[in-house]
């Protein structure tokens, strides 16, 4: 299959992809697949969105302690 896209679209799924570190080709592959699970009525999770892991309460405590610790040495 191929793909007619203006300047301004390459340009677009260009910047995208190197802000995501991926390829071109990458990024719309996986805009391809978002939007056949949409359409199939596929839920993602955040993590397909990239969004962080949600962290276990003590994750949450080491980060916390972390920043605590952090704050003193100024």
């Amino acid at each position: 299959m191929e793909l007619e896209l203006s300047p301004e679209q390459r340009g677009q799924i260009e910047l995208i992809a190197l802000y995501a570190g991926k390829t071109p080709v990458e990024v719309l592959l996986e805009a391809a697949e978002q939007l056949l699970d949409r359409a199939a009525g596929v839920v993602p999770t955040p993590q397909e969105f990239g969004a962080p892991p949600i962290l276990s309460r003590e994750q949450l405590e080491q980060r916390f302690a972390q920043m605590l610790r952090t704050q003193r040495r100024r």
